[in-house]
């Protein structure tokens, strides 16, 4: 018997939402191990969110001084996606309610060597 042509139905698909739950490095280190980003020196960055979890982990395992150091490599590795995720920080650190994990962490990364010094080129009109 042969099979007529037509659409095939989808099959029901499941979204899950990951978000940071506490500032300690174990549970941020197995948030980017469930999105697949992992926390080596090379992660596998797809998207700006995945770069924003992974500078949130930065901020909590380095200095202020490294940080700022890693967050220039993923620039130059993934200028659009690790902008953005500078951008969503800026953003959730000031709309995100208080006690919020995130709020926490993005105010840790807007506090950042990188957010002063985009500060001080502007006022200098670079």
């Amino acid at each position: 018997m042969k099979k007529e042509g037509g659409a095939e139905v989808a099959k029901p698909k499941t979204l899950i939402l990951v978000e940071p739950i506490s500032t300690e490095r174990s549970k941020l280190a197995e948030l980017l191990d469930t999105r697949g980003v992992g926390t080596s020196e090379q992660p596998k960055i797809r998207c700006a969110v995945d770069a924003l979890h992974y500078m949130e982990y930065l901020s909590v395992v380095l200095s202020k001084k490294k940080f700022d150091i890693k967050v220039k490599e993923l620039q130059a590795s993934y200028p659009d996606r690790a902008n953005e995720a500078l951008s969503m920080a800026k953003i959730m650190a000031k709309v995100l309610p208080g006690g919020d994990v995130e709020k926490s962490l993005c105010v840790r990364i807007s506090e950042s060597f990188i957010f002063d010094m985009e500060s001080k080129r502007k006022q200098n009109g670079d």
